[in-house]
């Protein structure tokens, strides 16, 4: 029944969507060969200080829980002195053992 409408759909919008995938890949591809230190740098937080998502080892698939470990460098660019050397606050909070959200 709806049959030929659907197919017409898919051949009509198939080569649109393998041309913009292929376009995201070329940029991809540019970014990766020009990149720089700053190239996978991502303001999270809208702060001007933004984390540097460069990996630091390839990700990891941990069977046992089904979890895919991706390790960052996760340093943040400090936009206005240009580096990385963003200043650590003076006063930290104390985490104590087993409070929820603890990984240990």
């Amino acid at each position: 029944m709806f049959h030929g409408p659907i197919l017409k759909a898919v051949k009509s919008m198939l080569p649109k969507i393998t041309e913009g995938i292929h376009e995201i890949v070329t940029k991809l591809d540019a970014l990766l060969l020009n990149h720089d230190e700053n190239s996978f740098n991502v303001d999270v937080l809208s702060c001007g200080s933004p984390l540097n998502l460069t990996m630091t080892k390839a990700p990891v698939v941990d069977q046992q829980s089904d979890l895919i470990v991706v390790n960052f460098d996760g340093t943040f660019f400090d936009s206005v002195a240009k580096t990385s050397h963003v200043s650590l606050p003076q006063n930290f909070h104390v985490r104590r053992e087993g409070a929820e959200g603890n990984s240990q």
